[in-house]
């Protein structure tokens, strides 16, 4: 059986956290026009729609690449769990987020805020589970 590069793993695990929060980030600003439109009873912009559909799409499909990259990293055999683990709540971060992308009619300028809302919370119970994973996986390397 062939011996797993470590430092190679956490280099896999880096560089998806990495790519997530610098997505996450870029897609923010999007997010908040939606968010504080909803919670203020506004309008939202024809504009901010089209520039919404294209943010939050290059984001779902740099997440499911994520996703991709995680399944194929190959985890020390101490962490095969942990590591099933973390994809699955990635996997359901990924989803909530399809969810939000898909709560926007882009066409028909309406937002359907309840799974609007439930998409946002999806992402962030999918994303507190992604991070105590990878907390277990330091842990479990005595990184930390």
């Amino acid at each position: 059986m062939r011996r797993v590069n470590v430092n190679q793993y956490l280099s896999v695990i880096n560089n998806v956290l990495d790519s997530t929060q610098k997505m996450s980030a870029k897609m923010d600003p999007y997010f908040n026009i939606f968010r504080s439109a909803l919670n203020d009873d506004e309008e939202i912009e024809a504009e901010d729609y089209q520039a919404t559909q294209e943010s939050f799409g290059e984001g779902v499909k740099q997440y499911q690449t994520n996703l991709t990259t995680l399944e194929k990293a190959q985890a020390p055999a101490q962490l095969i769990g942990v590591h099933k683990n973390l994809i699955a709540h990635y996997r359901e971060f990924v989803k909530g987020c399809e969810a939000m992308n898909a709560s926007i009619d882009y066409q028909g300028y309406q937002v359907d805020r309840e799974q609007f809302d439930a998409a946002e919370k999806a992402q962030e119970t999918a994303m507190d589970k992604v991070n105590r994973s990878v907390q277990k996986i330091i842990r479990g390397l005595h990184l930390a």
